[in-house]
């Protein structure tokens, strides 16, 4: 067997301020209000000094920068700090003025000051960039209401929308299934480890099928599991075919933990002092070209991946 010479993964500062988003909002819904605001703070600071932060939000729908403001405005609303709150609003406004969640957030920070008009004003631009959210309609119902019993509103005016609803505290920041533009994009695959694009996958798939399956460790908690593909020569500028293995590994944090060795037809990794897997491989491969890298940080932690070209006769 041939040993296998693995690089390590180092989190780019755009994953770091990522990494910090999904840290305050795990920290906001556990009501650590502090925690939150540090964290969203952290990850504006990285946004604000790195020049290549800039460009890889500026690509990116809705920016990473706005969510991040939006996200702290309410943390510092759950604080009571208006004036904190408004300023973060308008900025995240600012920031992704097309955004219907950013207006939203602004009207929800003046429905709390009891500038109702102004909410009123946000919410219906909320809802003009998205006529289909529910919750847009019943914002602009409940500034109306607002309005109308503080006398701003004439009895012939209509409601726009449903009775309100008062706001829940655990409904933001926005949760994955209800707002994805919020989701960070992935990562490019020269930055995480060489992740397998489905359509390589399925190109492959009439010849030699996906593999998936959980690695064998007796008595061990959280056993890693294992995907094999096949990925087509035409994909690749040398027109050489491979073979991707991917394995995620629970516990295993650095690359000096991992012993890696493969030979034509077979992947032997060891975990020291966790678990060791054998994985075999669907066709012969080159095990001298073989390249590997683990991702010890960021989204993709524990994730050891290797490619290695297919030998000519398999």
């Amino acid at each position: 067997m041939a040993m296998v010479f693995i690089e390590e993964i180092t989190e780019t500062q755009y994953e770091k301020a990522v990494r910090l988003k999904r840290e305050g909002n795990d920290a906001f819904k556990r009501r650590a209000n502090a925690k939150a605001k540090s964290c969203y703070s952290q990850a504006l600071q990285i946004l604000e000094e790195e020049r290549d932060c800039k460009a890889a939000d500026a690509r990116c729908s809705p920016p990473l920068k706005a969510t991040l403001l939006s996200n702290r405005c309410q943390v510092y609303l759950a604080l009571d700090a208006l004036d904190d709150a408004l300023r973060d609003a308008t900025a995240s406004v600012g920031a992704a003025p097309s955004w219907p969640k950013a207006h939203h957030r602004l009207g929800s920070v003046h429905m709390r000051a009891g500038a109702y008009s102004l909410a009123l004003e946000s919410y219906e631009r909320a809802r003009g960039l998205d006529p289909e959210d529910a919750e847009c309609a019943k914002a602009c119902a409940r500034a109306h209401d607002a309005m109308a019993e503080s006398g701003l509103l004439t009895e012939e005016a209509n409601p726009t929308g449903a009775p309100a609803e008062a706001e829940k505290m655990e409904e933001l920041p926005v949760a994955a299934e209800k707002v994805v533009e919020e989701e960070p994009p992935a990562a490019p695959v020269t930055e995480v480890a060489a992740a397998v694009q489905p359509s390589v996958v399925a190109r492959e798939a009439a010849a030699a099928p996906v593999e998936e399956a959980a690695a064998r460790a007796d008595g061990v908690e959280g056993a890693p599991r294992y995907e094999v593909a096949l990925t087509a020569a035409a994909l690749h500028e040398a027109g050489v075919a491979e073979c991707v293995v991917t394995v995620w590994l629970p516990r295993v944090e650095s690359m000096s933990q991992l012993d890696v060795e493969i030979s034509s037809q077979r992947l032997h990794l060891k975990a020291a002092g966790l678990y060791e897997l054998d994985v075999e491989l669907p066709k012969p491969v080159c095990d001298t070209q073989a390249k590997a890298r683990f991702a010890g940080k960021g989204a993709r932690k524990g994730t050891l991946t290797m490619r290695v070209p297919l030998a000519a006769h398999g």
